[in-house]
C-alpha cells in the first residue's frame, strides 16, 4: 500500500471514530438534560429541562422547578418517555412540549435512569417554538400548588 493510500485509510478511520463518538454521545453535540418526576394524585410523568433552564431555576434543582411554578403559575417542559431507540436499545426521549400548570398538589422530584436520555435538539425546540398553536397540555394539564 503506497503512503498516500495508508493516509486515507488513517484519515477515514479517524473520522469514523469521531462520527460514532458524537452519535452514541450526543450530550457532547447539545446540551444535557436534567429529569424530574412530576407526582400527581392521578398519575406521575417525567419531564425534561435543558441545561439552561435548570441553571435559571431559583435552586437548580426540584425545588427550584417548585419555586419557578409556584412563582409564574405555569411553565413550558419537555414530557420524556421510555422508548427504543434507532440501535434498538431502551432510551428517554423527549416526546412533546406541554404546559405545567400550579394549582393541585403534587411532588417534584430529580429523576434517575439507567437508559440513555436523549437531548433535547435545537431542531425539536424550533419546531415547538413555530407552531401555531399553543403547546398542548399532557392529558389533563398537571396542575401543581
Amino acid at each position: 500500500m503506497s503512503r498516500t493510500s495508508t493516509n486515507i485509510v488513517l484519515g477515514l478511520g479517524l473520522v469514523g471514530l469521531i462520527v460514532e463518538a458524537i452519535v452514541s454521545h450526543p450530550a457532547l453535540a447539545v446540551d444535557k438534560v436534567k429529569l424530574f418526576k412530576v407526582s400527581t394524585p392521578k398519575d406521575a410523568i417525567i419531564i425534561g429541562l435543558t441545561k439552561q433552564e435548570v441553571d435559571a431555576l431559583p435552586g437548580k434543582n426540584a425545588d427550584g422547578v417548585t419555586k419557578l411554578l409556584v412563582e409564574r403559575g405555569s411553565m413550558q417542559v419537555w414530557q420524556y418517555r421510555e422508548r427504543r431507540g434507532i440501535s434498538g436499545e431502551q432510551e428517554q426521549a423527549p416526546v412533546k412540549k406541554f404546559v405545567l400548570t400550579a394549582n393541585t398538589a403534587v411532588q417534584i422530584e430529580p429523576y434517575q435512569t439507567q437508559l440513555r436520555v436523549v437531548p433535547i435538539t435545537e431542531e425539536k425546540m424550533a419546531v415547538a417554538d413555530t407552531d401555531k398553536s399553543s403547546p398542548r397540555p399532557f392529558a389533563d394539564t398537571v396542575q401543581i400548588r
